[in-house]
C-alpha cells in the first residue's frame, strides 16, 4: 500500500527502460515524471478505495515517446481480507491505437469520397445483398439508402426484368466468371 514495487517482470522493466533491480522498492514518484507518477498513483488509489478490479487506459511518456497502456489492477489481500497492495498487468496498446486511428482516418476519407461523388456507389455481399448504398441512389433511382440495404438488385427490378436478368447473369455467376 505504500506504492513501492515488490516485483516487475522483465517485459515491464524493458518498457520502463530500467533494470528490474532499479525498480523494485521504488515508488512511481521515483521512476516517472511527476504528471505520470500522479496519474499512476491516482489509479492505484482508485483500486485501494474501490470494490475490486479496475481497468485503466493511460498515455505515458517513455523514452521520449507517448505510449498508450491498458492496465488491469486488482487488490492484493491478506488472509483477513485486508488490502495490502495491488497486482497490475499492463499491455502496450500504442500500435493498436495508432492502427485504429489510421482506420478511422481512412474510413472518413472513403466516406467523404463516396458520399460526395456524382455516381452511386454500392457494396454487396457474397449473396448479392446490398450492404451499403451511397446517398446518390436517391437522385438516381429514387430510393433512400436504407430502403436498399438488405435487398438484392433483383428485388429492385420489375418481376419480368428480374427473371430476364437472372437468366443472363445466373450462368456467369455460377461459373464465377467476370
Amino acid at each position: 500500500r505504500t506504492g513501492r514495487y515488490q516485483f516487475i517482470n522483465s517485459a515491464g522493466a524493458l518498457v520502463i527502460g530500467l533494470p528490474a533491480k532499479n525498480i523494485i522498492g521504488k515508488t512511481d514518484e521515483e521512476i516517472f515524471p511527476p504528471a505520470t507518477a500522479n496519474r499512476l498513483m491516482a489509479d492505484d488509489q482508485t483500486v485501494f478505495l474501490g470494490s475490486g478490479q479496475q481497468r485503466f487506459e493511460a498515455v505515458i511518456p517513455l523514452s521520449g515517446e507517448a505510449r498508450t497502456f491498458y492496465s488491469i489492477k486488482t487488490p492484493h489481500r491478506d488472509q483477513t481480507g485486508q488490502i495490502i497492495g495491488l497486482v497490475g498487468v499492463s499491455r502496450d496498446m500504442t500500435d493498436i491505437r495508432r492502427a485504429e486511428q489510421a482506420l478511422r482516418t481512412s474510413e472518413l476519407k472513403f466516406r467523404t469520397l463516396v458520399e460526395t461523388t456524382r455516381d452511386w456507389v454500392w457494396e454487396i455481399n457474397e449473396q448479392g445483398v446490398y450492404t451499403y448504398a451511397s446517398p446518390r441512389i436517391q437522385d438516381i433511382l429514387g430510393y433512400a439508402p436504407a430502403e436498399v440495404i438488405g435487398k438484392t438488385p433483383f428485388d429492385l427490378m420489375p418481376p419480368d426484368e428480374a427473371i430476364r436478368v437472372t437468366a443472363l447473369f445466373g450462368p456467369i455467376a455460377d461459373a464465377q466468371r467476370p
